[in-house]
């Protein structure tokens, strides 16, 4: 749907919404005390309830679930005009831009009616657990297993870097239900409830002092065939779209997302690079000044790439898997603009005034830089995708190709016995 077929000027809406945000929502700096993460969170979700409340939520989602069924035109506009004031989608994308299209791709009638609208209102805060200790970039060799007994599911294993797990109410948890076929095909999606009996979430500390991720521990978890998120078995699919739209999100191609408001760090005007130039007193210093352009320069291929990606998918021009190529830029140059600003600020990249907040924050962003080129799947991996869906290269030998997982050589001999539950 275009923003002409769905009745709603698009200038109309951004001026509506531009009044509503000036009355509603804080101004960066006018937040109040929301310093450690679980502050920030809570007013992420206690904003993003008012936007629902305001019917601003949910911009191109079905209106069956709370959304307004516009284009992303108009979210797009409205995500715009937050610039300058409290971002909620920072804190929320996992929730808003990879959980929820997934549930509206593959959820049943009742579970999207169950679920997507608390999620929309973030009225319940949702995460995903993929990645496991021994996982590393290998999703489908999950070892995390789902037994069935009649109609329980009983769930046995651990997750690892999932951020924000200890403030979540619910998760996409990808599971091994069945060990006799080959890895893609025994996987199943769960919808988990992180306070369901025999979930333990532990926090791990990062090298900016915060404790972002987590840690999960599944002990004897009971679940229903209600929970199950797609087919039995087919949860290599469910997990492929979800990264699909993960790649979406971060890389500014979603159509259902997007953090807009500056949010973006990579945004076409980089006030941010030009504010740490200023501050080192190099407005006029020649290799600032061309650091400074090519940061611009990087973030209109960026901006223009995203709309290339975003209009073809939407029109069928291309398939899911061209996310990839915005979230490998993305990353890449994620990790060249943190190198520019730590260039930028010379001696004050590495030290600062206790008062000094923003340097602060600069510094820590460069010591976690490579977070970006991690998350969502490595840059290694998006090349392997890129190289295999989208220019149809030959794909890399798999050794374990077609072998039932039973076969498969692991560094853990997790596979329960017949009728073993934990």
């Amino acid at each position: 749907m275009t923003a002409a077929d769905s009745g709603v000027d698009v200038d109309g809406y951004r001026r509506g919404a531009r009044a509503w945000i000036q009355t509603n929502v804080p101004r960066l700096g006018e937040e109040g005390q929301a310093d450690a993460t679980g502050d920030r969170i809570m007013l992420a979700r206690q904003i993003q309830q008012q936007i629902f409340d305001a019917g601003y939520a949910g911009i191109t989602w079905p209106k069956e679930y709370g959304g307004q069924e516009l284009t992303p035109a108009h979210m797009h506009a409205f995500t715009d005009e937050l610039a300058g004031f409290v971002n909620p989608y920072r804190l929320l994308s996992v929730s808003l831009g990879v959980v929820g299209p997934t549930i509206l791709q593959f959820g049943t009638e009742e579970q999207k009616a169950q679920y997507l609208p608390g999620l929309l209102r973030a009225d319940a805060l949702w995460v995903q657990f993929l990645s496991e200790p021994s996982g590393g970039s290998d999703m489908a060799g999950v070892l995390t297993r789902a037994t069935r007994d009649g109609d329980v599911w009983f769930l046995n294993g651990s997750k690892v870097w999932t951020t924000f797990g200890n403030y979540a109410d619910y998760g996409l948890c990808l599971v091994r239900s069945n060990w006799d076929v080959p890895k893609h095909a025994g996987l199943s999606m769960f919808i988990l409830p992180v306070d369901a009996p025999g979930v333990t979430v532990r926090q791990l500390a990062q090298a900016s002092g915060e404790s972002e991720f987590c840690e999960e521990f599944f002990d004897n978890v009971q679940l229903t065939p209600a929970h199950l998120l797609g087919l039995e078995g087919d949860g290599w699919t469910v997990a492929s779209q979800l990264l699909v739209h993960e790649r979406n999100a971060l890389g500014g191609g979603s159509a259902f997302f997007t953090e807009g408001g500056g949010a973006q760090q990579e945004s076409v005007i980089d006030t941010e690079v030009l504010d740490v130039a200023a501050q080192a007193g190099r407005e006029r210093d020649p290799i600032a000044r061309q650091l400074v352009a090519e940061m611009h320069a990087a973030s209109v291929v960026r901006e223009q790439l995203g709309d290339r990606v975003a209009t073809g998918m939407r029109t069928g021009a291309l398939q899911g898997p061209a996310g990839s190529l915005l979230k490998l830029y993305s990353a890449e140059l994620h990790l060249r603009r943190m190198q520019v600003m730590r260039e930028l600020a010379g001696a004050a990249s590495v030290a600062w005034e206790p008062d000094d907040n923003q340097t602060e924050a600069n510094a820590m962003g460069w010591l976690v830089r490579q977070g970006q080129a991690i998350l969502g799947g490595t840059n290694e991996i998006q090349r392997n995708i890129i190289s295999e869906r989208v220019l149809g290269l030959p794909r890399e030998y798999a050794p374990d190709k077609g072998v039932p997982f039973t076969e498969v050589r692991t560094n853990s001999n997790s596979r329960p016995n017949d009728g073993e539950r934990s």
